[in-house]
């Protein structure tokens, strides 16, 4: 499983209910912006750290505010802990 699947799982079944349309809507355009373009094609189970630091790097050199990239932060961390968990 890709990212990217993993992502689109991720949101449906389990963001899609916890969250306020607004906020959901938030958390597709976070994901597909910024997330799915650098790391979307890489297989979940092989996604590192430095992969992810190499994400907040690259969106940081390209100019993003931090409260971007600390969204960026907030939106992965949650379908991360989520995989995590195994919930």
């Amino acid at each position: 499983m890709t990212v990217n699947q993993y992502l689109s799982y991720w949101l449906e079944v389990s963001a899609k209910e916890k969250l306020r349309e607004r906020t959901y809507s938030s958390y597709v355009e976070t994901l597909r912006l910024y997330v799915q373009p650098h790391l979307g094609q890489k297989g979940i189970s092989k996604l590192s750290p430095l992969d992810i630091q190499t994400l907040y790097s690259v969106l940081q050199k390209n100019g993003f505010f931090a409260r971007t990239i600390k969204r960026v932060y907030a939106v992965l961390l949650s379908a991360l802990r989520q995989d995590q968990d195994g919930k």
